[in-house]
């Protein structure tokens, strides 16, 4: 199956570019179904065809997860043939036996994309779990006058699409989906790392005092 797909890919690169933007944006697609339906928002009715489109850019773990699939399939095709090539009888195996009942695509991609799913969920969960608990883009949303609610309110960040913006109030435990044009602005306190002088001046003297020992 490999040297055909290397066949295919020769043949036609466009079309291997697409599938993988393809595929790529499906696995964007997935992550933030999950991660908003951890806070009770489902984000199908929310977003627009462009925001699924762009799900490849907002979400740079689907490249991630994807550039982990063809790693681990590359490498499962290689220990394949090894095997193939060093045990005679797996290969007869393969070949008689199995014949293409558990190694045609069809086989592979369900394999593969139930690996996704469930790499994709997990990951979505968990990172939501971290935005309850503690905390990771958190902002001071300034509401307009308009919206009628008080400002200077700290929210987590959740993200964004071409007409909502989503936050999530940690303290009440709610979410917010709210039109960009009912905010003023959003801040962020940048906390400055501060190097302790006095014990970076002790680990460079401690070099010398141990030399002179």
């Amino acid at each position: 199956m490999f040297s055909s797909i290397k066949t295919f890919s020769r043949e036609h690169p466009t079309m291997i570019l697409t599938l993988c933007y393809a595929i790529i944006t499906a696995i964007g697609t997935g992550y933030s179904f999950f991660f908003f339906r951890e806070f009770e928002i489902n984000i199908i009715k929310f977003a627009d065809l462009s925001d699924f489109l762009l799900a490849a850019v907002l979400e740079p773990l689907s490249l991630i997860i994807f550039s982990l699939i063809i790693v681990l399939s590359i490498i499962s095709f290689m220990f394949e043939s090894w095997l193939k090539n060093r045990f005679p009888s797996y290969r007869r195996f393969t070949e008689n036996r199995l014949k293409a009942k558990y190694t045609d695509p069809i086989g592979y991609v369900t394999i593969t994309v139930i690996y996704s799913v469930i790499t994709v969920h997990t990951l979505a969960v968990k990172n939501a779990d971290i935005i309850k608990s503690q905390g990771k883009d958190t902002f001071q949303v300034y509401f307009s006058r308009s919206y009628g609610m008080h400002n200077n309110n700290e929210f987590e960040l959740l993200g964004s699409t071409s007409r909502f913006v989503y936050l999530f109030d940690r303290t009440n435990k709610k979410s917010l989906v709210i039109s960009p044009e009912n905010i003023d602005y959003m801040s962020k306190v940048v906390i400055e790392k501060v190097v302790d002088e006095e014990a970076t001046s002790l680990k460079k003297q401690s070099p010398k005092k141990e030399a002179k020992q």
